[in-house]
């Protein structure tokens, strides 16, 4: 159920992030730059979601995903950078695999189904576990890069 909640979120962030021809919002606060890095064992991390959780809430959430290098460059209501404060950082990545395919009636091939797993441990996927933390505005010498470990495969 928490996984649901959250991809919903995720999408409506996604959806109204990608609304390029709203208007900037009036309260939307000074942003600081912010990339982050996400390595698994060392390598870079496609495909995963970083999310900055801060406590407590703010109306405007920081989330992105990362590149073929591992780079998330945060983002707020789509625009670079962060809102001051303390945040933490929640990591997910989830894949689809295991495709059951079936032909189509003009004799193509589709996806009849999938199944989804998570590919990090669990505890990064929440701002009560993660042991990721960062303060905005970054100070000089402040880590961004976190190391979630070997990657998994364990099923939804």
């Amino acid at each position: 159920m928490k996984r649901n909640i959250f991809t919903l979120l995720l999408g409506v962030s996604f959806f109204v992030a990608g609304c390029g021809d709203s208007a900037k919002p009036t309260d939307l606060p000074k942003l600081h730059p912010v990339t982050i890095t996400v390595t698994s064992e060392g390598n870079a991390l496609e495909g995963a979601i970083v999310q900055l959780v801060s406590d407590p809430p703010i109306k405007f959430q920081a989330i992105t995903g990362t590149d073929a290098n591992g780079k998330a460059v945060m983002k707020t209501y789509n625009y670079d950078g962060v809102p001051a404060g303390n945040f933490k950082v929640v990591i997910t990545r989830d894949i689809d695999d295991d495709f059951v395919y079936t032909e189509n009636t003009d004799g193509s091939k589709g996806i009849a189904s999938s199944t989804q797993y998570q590919t990090l441990d669990t505890k990064f996927y929440q701002a009560t576990t993660t042991p990721f933390e960062i303060e905005v505005p970054l100070k000089a010498g402040t880590n961004t890069s976190f190391e979630v470990g070997k990657t998994i495969k364990v099923r939804r």
